[in-house]
C-alpha cells in the first residue's frame, strides 16, 4: 500500500520526501536559509536535509541529490553541473591588523593598480 500511494504522489507532479543537499561550510549564509525557507514555502511536502561540508562528497555513494559547490574545474563525466550564480572572490586585510614586521613595510596597493 505505501508503495502505491508514493507512486501515486509522485504522479500528481507535487515534489515531496527528502531532498539531500551538501554545500561548503561557507555557505551557510543568511542567503542560503533565505533559499531553503523559500524552496520550503513553494514545496511544504519537501524536507531539505542540508550538510555543510569542506570535501567533495561523492553523491551517488552517500545517497545526496544535490552539491552546491564553487568551481573552476569541469565537472566529472558522471555528473551533471548548471551554473548557478557568478563568485568573485578577493582577500583583504586591513593594514593596521597586519602589524608584522614583515607586513608593516609592503607598500600600498590601489585596487586600481597592479603590484610589480
Amino acid at each position: 500500500m505505501e508503495e502505491a500511494e508514493l507512486v501515486a504522489g509522485s504522479v500528481t507532479g507535487v515534489p515531496r520526501g527528502t531532498l539531500r543537499v551538501t554545500a561548503p561550510s561557507w555557505a551557510a549564509t543568511r542567503g542560503m536559509l533565505d533559499m531553503v525557507a523559500a524552496y520550503r514555502q513553494r514545496y511544504p511536502e519537501v524536507v531539505v536535509d542540508l550538510s555543510f561540508e569542506d570535501r567533495f562528497v561523492d553523491l551517488i555513494e552517500e545517497g545526496y541529490d544535490l552539491a552546491i559547490r564553487a568551481t573552476a574545474d569541469q565537472p566529472p563525466a558522471t555528473l551533471i553541473a548548471r551554473p548557478c550564480a557568478r563568485c568573485r572572490s578577493s582577500s583583504r586585510a586591513l593594514r593596521n591588523i597586519c602589524s608584522a614586521a614583515v607586513f608593516r613595510n609592503l607598500p600600498r596597493i590601489s585596487p586600481n593598480t597592479t603590484a610589480s
